[in-house]
């Protein structure tokens, strides 16, 4: 209790509270006892679990909390009596010269990988919470009291400074500071004093610093550490430390680094060729045996099942990778997740991230418009199309989707009555085939409705007619072979390319396959049970080698490449 205690004097006050130097009562022991302002019971116990935990760590150089208490709802904290004063102290008094402002540095970077290590992140680094002993050691001060109440903005990272719970844990956020810290050391000056957030960003994009009177490898190291961009930082404080000892920011390279690099190039570009067999095989091996933490394997292994819309293994994937680091940027493919599994607002919220940082990402404005068209927003779609289609040469798969959208508003058949050089588009032309068929496989007032017989174009398929393939059909004991881009499943008694029966066991338009080299899929049409080696389909289904098909009881046998030895 603070009866407990004389108090001396004040020896500072900030936003968070006061310290004061107090003399216990009965030990006669000078201690230094910091008042807290915060009355939240939860920020309080999260503090003291925190400062708990680094007490128990000890270390020269991290102060000693000696306990803590409560006086009249207010938090007291008492640690040691640090009489050296701060850093921030030091500097009010005289210059610190650049070896010195190094020397300091480097202590407090071994120290903070110290406590990374036992993964706190102390989230205030800074002059004023950089304190001396009697005896003139460094004594890191104030953690768990900035986690949980803020931290200061101009020692912040640039990802801290617009509040993100999943950047916190990060530990580059200290090194940033840690690099403010020692510029302003050198310097007697803190480069984003005074500045609003949108200056900081603009100080860093223009690399607007003084570095009057700095030797080149002491600027090098500042820049390194304050880096905006987390992963251009140093990833540990020993780096940091290391690049002082060394003055020299080395280039950290290895045999498994290169090889890593090599190999997601590699997967990129076959993804991008829908080759993507023997890589993936490749990609799995890596990451269990040779790569298991590397984050780019991870996000390639991600894209690659998202691919084949192996949707829990892409998100185990892409949260892996997030794991490993918080700020690699996955919204585009998170989006296309939560599209998938028809989590519309968390797709839309995502892929608007996305499209604000990658304006020109094409593909991304596609899913967007996706979501709009499932939760039948058509007109904001058409809007987004209309502006997409003035600006990205006509791409084939918007203006089909934009075709689909406005067949679904019920607008004028001579309005939408598509080109010549449109309807190559083999989706269009299906499309355009559904909308106008005058023996129709839908009904304008029940079911089964016209969306479900239409067909929303994936930008993965915008140059289906460069992609020629040939599928094998066996069904009844005969064999079919189709190169058609489309092909459609269903009753004799319609427009289908396959018929399968007149029964009415069997939809109008039962299923589509979609034919093209390395990327087959079958979208089913109907709410009649469908199912692909056995597993039930509801939407579509990613197809590759030899698949058996069921309907009701009608069985029959798909081989997505004539060429495929099986």
């Amino acid at each position: 209790m603070l009866v407990n205690y004389n108090k001396i004097r004040i020896l500072g006050k900030g936003a968070y509270g006061e310290v004061f130097l107090a003399v216990e009562k009965i030990s006669g022991k000078e201690v230094a006892i910091k008042c807290l302002l915060e009355k939240d019971p939860e920020n309080q116990e999260s503090i003291l679990h925190e400062i708990e935990t680094v007490s128990k760590l000890s270390h020269p150089n991290v102060i000693n909390y000696l306990h803590s208490f409560y006086d009249d709802g207010l938090l007291y904290l008492v640690m040691e009596y640090c009489s050296g004063g701060s850093l921030r102290d030091l500097l009010n008094k005289k210059n610190i010269s650049y070896n010195i402002a190094l020397k300091y540095c480097s202590t407090i970077a071994a120290a903070m990988d110290f406590i990374h290590n036992k993964e706190i992140i102390h989230h205030d680094i800074k002059p004023d919470n950089i304190l001396f002993d009697s005896n003139n050691n460094l004594k890191i001060s104030d953690f768990g009291i900035s986690n949980s109440l803020g931290g200061t903005p101009y020692y912040k990272a640039p990802e801290m400074l617009n509040y993100n719970p999943s950047n916190r844990n990060d530990r580059r956020i200290d090194i940033y500071a840690l690099g403010v810290t020692l510029f302003e050391l050198i310097s007697g000056t803190n480069p984003f004093w005074h500045l609003t957030e949108n200056e900081i960003n603009l100080k860093h994009e223009e690399m607007d610093f003084d570095f009057t009177g700095f030797p080149e490898w002491v600027q090098n190291i500042i820049l390194k550490a304050i880096h905006k961009t987390p992963e251009l930082r140093f990833q540990f404080m020993k780096d940091f430390s290391d690049a002082i000892a060394a003055k020299n920011v080395p280039i950290l390279l290895s045999k498994d680094m290169i090889d890593a690099g090599n190999l997601t190039i590699k997967a990129n570009r076959a993804l991008k060729r829908k080759r993507w067999k023997n890589i993936l095989k490749e990609l799995e091996y890596a990451d269990t045996t040779i790569y298991p933490n590397n984050v780019n394997i991870k996000i390639q292994l991600g894209r690659f099942y998202l691919f084949m819309r192996k949707l829990k293994e892409a998100k185990d994937y892409f949260e892996s990778a997030k794991k490993l680091n918080p700020r690699i940027s996955i919204q585009k493919e998170l989006g296309n997740i939560y599209l998938e599994l028809g989590q519309y607002p968390f797709a839309i919220s995502l892929l608007s991230d996305h499209i604000n940082l990658n304006p020109a990402d094409l593909e991304a404005h596609n899913l967007l418009v996706k979501c709009y068209y499932e939760t039948d927003r058509y007109e904001v779609a058409i809007d987004h199309l209309t502006m997409l289609l003035k600006f990205s040469d006509n791409k084939p798969c918007f203006f089909n989707n934009y075709y689909i959208c406005k067949a679904l508003m019920n607008s004028e058949t001579e309005y939408l009555k598509p080109s010549r050089d449109q309807l190559k588009n083999p989706f269009l032309k299906y499309n355009h085939s559904v909308y106008t068929e005058s023996e129709k496989s839908w009904n304008t007032d029940g079911m089964p409705t016209l969306k479900s017989k239409l067909i929303f174009q994936d930008f993965r398929f915008d140059q289906i007619k460069d992609s020629e393939n040939v599928i094998e059909i066996k069904y009844n004991n005969l064999t079919t072979t189709f190169t058609k881009e489309i092909i459609s499943f269903g009753r004799s008694d319609f427009d289908n390319d396959f018929c399968i029966s007149e029964s009415n066991n069997i939809s109008r338009r039962q299923f589509v396959i979609i034919n093209c080299k390395n990327d087959v899929w079958l979208y089913n049409l109907s709410n009649l049970e469908l199912f692909v080696d056995n597993e039930l389909i509801n939407d579509k289904a990613f197809l590759t080698g030899l698949h058996e098909i069921r309907i009701s009881d009608y069985c029959f046998f798909i081989k997505t490449d004539i060429n495929l030895l099986l």
